[in-house]
């Protein structure tokens, strides 16, 4: 035993006391294989202490209540993250919810667009159809047209005019305006004004009171000129079928029942007449 030794002995005798059992003071490579071999008893004048061995229950140490505080203070999650990640989720929803909204609003925005498209559509269809319709009633199928037939001659001692203006619709005749002049060039022909105005004064008289007939004609000693207004859709064909109309002549063109635009057409125009249409 060195001198350390001995002066480590001298201390815990006077600690301990000389009951104290000897410390093996040998070096700790020297212990090291004998520490799995004993246990190391301290005894003093009160109590022994011994080293547990590897039979015994292990009792589990007193965890420091501060230590588990802290550990637990460490495993819970911190108030102000938690705030962080609930203020994150409500900016998730808030823009989940936006983002709803905005695709809705587009829905909405383009239900509305092709319901107004559909209705533009209708629109300019119906229009559109009302045209056609238009066009084909009045200018197509059921469109008026006029037709003027003329005659006149000059020789030499008079001349005449003799103008029929037909207003039909579909081959039906509605309205013909009529007018006749004779002119007297010289004073033997003068004498030829009466014959002309008692011929032509037949229809007049004859159709006088029957309705659509309108005459009016006027005369001088060197002229005669009457004027037809005939209104088809007023006569009573029933009345005017019932008539002899070679004796009984009402107008200076035979009407009937049956007469058509093509057939007062072909017959002026075989007796000299030239047909144009107007419009």
């Amino acid at each position: 035993m060195n001198k350390h030794d001995d002066d480590l002995k001298n201390a815990l005798d006077d600690i301990f006391g000389s009951d104290f059992i000897e410390i093996d003071t040998s070096t700790p490579e020297d212990t090291k294989s004998d520490e799995h071999d004993k246990d190391v008893i301290f005894k003093d004048s009160d109590e022994v202490s011994t080293i547990p061995d590897a039979n015994q229950s292990f009792v589990e140490p007193k965890i420091n209540d501060d230590f588990e505080n802290d550990r637990l203070k460490q495993t819970m999650p911190d108030d102000s993250l938690s705030e962080k990640t609930k203020t994150d989720e409500n900016v998730v929803k808030e823009n989940s919810a936006l983002t709803n909204n905005t695709k809705i609003d587009n829905d909405k925005s383009n239900s509305f667009f092709s319901s107004k498209k559909i209705i533009i559509i209708f629109v300019i269809g119906f229009v559109l159809g009302i045209a056609l319709i238009y066009i084909l009633v009045n200018y197509v199928f059921g469109v008026t047209k006029v037709v003027n037939c003329s005659s006149s001659a000059t020789d030499v001692g008079y001349k005449y005019t003799d103008e029929y203006k037909i207003t039909y619709k579909k081959n039906k005749i509605t309205y013909v305006e009529s007018t006749y002049t004779y002119t007297a060039l010289n004073d033997e022909y003068k004498e030829q004004i009466q014959h002309v105005k008692d011929d032509k004064l037949r229809a007049v008289i004859n159709s006088n009171g029957m309705p659509g007939f309108t005459y009016l004609y006027e005369n001088s000693d060197d002229y005669f000129k009457v004027n037809g207004y005939l209104d088809f859709e007023l006569f009573d064909y029933e009345q005017i079928d019932g008539l002899n109309q070679e004796s009984t002549p009402i107008s200076y063109f035979k009407i009937d029942s049956n007469l058509t635009f093509e057939k007062l057409k072909s017959n002026l125009e075989e007796n000299g007449y030239q047909c144009t249409s107007s419009k």
